[in-house]
Formats: C-alpha cells, structure tokens, sequence
C-alpha cells in the first residue's frame, strides 16, 4: 500500500532533471532509446541543456546549471565536491589514412612531420590531447587546421588532410573499411563519466541513471566486441599486417 501511494505520488509530481549530454554520447547512444525511456517513466521530465566542449562537467552542476553531465574525458578531482561516476573506459589513439600513414608505419617519415589535426584550443578534449603529446613525447611541427566539430576532423582525415585523435571505439567502423590506419604512442585511457547533483540522486532519478549506465555500457561492450584493439603502429610494416 505505502508503494502504490508513492507511485501515485511520483506519477503526480513530475521530478524535473536538466541534463547536460557530450554530443556523440547523446547521438549514438542516448537518443536511439530516449522516446521508450519516456514512454516508460512519464513522471520524469528531462530538459537536455547544450553541451560546451570547453565547460568543466563537475562546475556546471555544482552552479545548479545542470543536475547531471555525461560525458568522455578525465574524472574530476575527488575534492570536486560533486558524484562522480565511471560508466566505462575508453582508448584514444591517432588516425589517419593509409596513404597519409603507411610511411611513418615503415619507419620512411616521422610523425611529428605529418600535418596534424585537432579541435580548437578551447576544447577541453584538445587541452588533454596537448597534455597527452607533451607525456608521449609527440612534437607536431604543423597543425594543419582546427575544425570545431568532431565530424568535420574525421572528413578531413578521410581525405588525408593530416592526422587527428579519435576514441578507437568511434572510429572502428572506418578502421575495419580500410580507411584509416592508428600512428603514434598509445594514448592514456579516457572515460564515460556520469556527475550527478542532488536532484539527480534521489530515489525519483533511479531510472534515469540506470537508462544512461545501460545505454553507454552496453553499446560500448558490444563495439569492442567487434574488433580487436589495434596492434601499436610500430610493429606495423605492411598493409596486410
């Protein structure tokens, strides 16, 4: 009896949850099963807010601008004051064609002598791929250009414009095809981090937060599945290899 008048309860009191979604996350994994998520739990309202590449996930949601953030990248400091959750871990390498690539793989060209790729400076992604150079000892001499959108980065690879960095999990369709080869060190995992505020901790937002784990989790064990990590570059000598 106390469940059935919670659930009443619940169902005549929308709880209202701000939600701030990484757009690839939001593309591939959120979107494709929000309609049945809402079919399902009416009684949460949830208001997606625009994602900023250069905001920091764990300050939106402590200023009250967002109940929860989810996004790829590096956990925030454990003094954030915020809950911070790891859906999953991710790897990061560069990619560029095989034409672009295969000498470097042969040991005929540097890396650091390919034009390179990357989001704007402002990008929080671009400042922990800088940091990931300088720890690799990667020293581009040239950045070919600076595409504000992921989307666009990944044309300009395709058509052997230079090299940029992308999550092996998001680009294996395109290694499969052939048409993009992993060059250079082996960056340091990232991460699906989930920040969650209050609002998005009480009892009301549990569906919400099982709905993202699930979308995420699943979808990122089942791409992995699929392929086998990419064997580093520098054992790479042919094209069959």
């Amino acid at each position: 009896a106390l469940n059935a008048e919670r659930r009443r309860s619940t169902r005549n009191h929308p709880l209202t949850l701000r939600l701030v979604v990484g757009p690839l996350l939001m593309e591939r994994r959120i979107r494709p099963g929000l309609a049945r998520f809402q079919e399902t739990h009416p009684h949460i309202d949830l208001q997606f807010v625009p994602f900023s590449p250069a905001a920091d996930g764990s300050e939106v949601v402590r200023r009250g601008e967002a109940d929860l953030t989810l996004f790829t990248g590096t956990a925030p400091d454990n003094n954030s004051g915020v809950a911070t959750e790891v859906i999953s871990r991710i790897t990061c390498s560069l990619y560029g064609s095989p034409t672009l690539v295969r000498p470097v793989l042969q040991g005929q060209r540097s890396l650091n002598d390919l034009p390179f790729l990357l989001l704007p400076d402002g990008f929080r992604f671009t400042q922990w791929v800088l940091a990931q150079f300088a720890r690799k000892g990667v020293q581009p001499v040239h950045y070919a250009a600076r595409p504000p959108h992921l989307d666009a980065l990944l044309q300009m690879v395709l058509a052997g414009k230079g090299v940029g960095p992308f999550f092996d999990l998001e680009i294996a369709s395109q290694m499969r095809a052939g048409r993009v080869l992993p060059c250079g060190p082996a960056l340091d995992p990232v991460a699906r981090i989930m920040i969650m505020g209050e609002r998005a901790r009480t009892p009301e937002a549990a569906p919400l937060l099982a709905f993202l784990r699930a979308a995420v989790r699943r979808d990122d064990e089942a791409i992995a599945s699929q392929h086998c990590l990419p064997v580093r570059p520098g054992l790479l000598a042919t094209d069959d290899s």
